[in-house]
């Protein structure tokens, strides 16, 4: 189970890309992650309609998480990641049905 000090951290970087006025703001994510850390991102990050991607290969393997426009705007009437996750709304991610998209097995 990941930490609630993690699930704070991502949800807060997270909160940054989508409340942000760049239209192709970004945030990566260090390879040092663990699987548990990186399924959580990929998770949180589609709940919020932004974009997520792992690139890199093996030691160096990150996630990159970006704006998708269309999709941001529900994510802001939701009050943006923070927002869902202080109300409890958005827990462990092996708590949740379904894989993130763009996940390989």
């Amino acid at each position: 189970m990941t930490s609630e000090s993690f699930r704070k951290e991502v949800a807060e970087r997270l909160d940054a890309v989508v409340k942000s006025l760049e239209p192709r703001a970004s945030v990566a994510f260090p390879s040092c992650l663990s699987a548990e850390e990186r399924k959580y991102v990929h998770h949180l990050a589609e709940q919020f309609g932004l974009k997520h991607e792992s690139k890199g290969r093996g030691d160096a393997r990150f996630i990159s998480v970006s704006k998708d426009p269309g999709k941001v705007r529900e994510s802001l009437a939701l009050g943006g990641p923070s927002a869902v996750l202080a109300a409890g709304g958005v827990g462990d991610s092996r708590t949740s049905p379904g894989r993130a998209r763009g996940r390989r097995r």
